[in-house]
């Protein structure tokens, strides 16, 4: 593809076949006008069921431990 700015995002119609939701949304990334061509990584998403919230697990600070031994 050409040097410029460019957002990705995932296919609207598929995440909807899939009954999913892509986080991030989209991504934004840069092409650079160098002469080799420029390699671009690091572009991820994840796939997840609509609604699907991410269950966090409790942090207990490490005092409230220590005061029950």
């Amino acid at each position: 593809i050409p040097p410029g700015k460019y957002t990705i995002s995932i296919d609207k119609n598929q995440l909807d076949i899939l009954d999913s939701e892509a986080r991030p949304g989209n991504i934004e990334f840069n092409v650079n006008p160098i002469p080799e061509g420029d390699f671009i990584e690091g572009l991820y998403f994840s796939l997840v069921p609509k609604n699907y919230e991410e269950i966090l697990e409790e942090t207990i600070p490490v005092d409230t431990i220590l005061a029950d031994i």
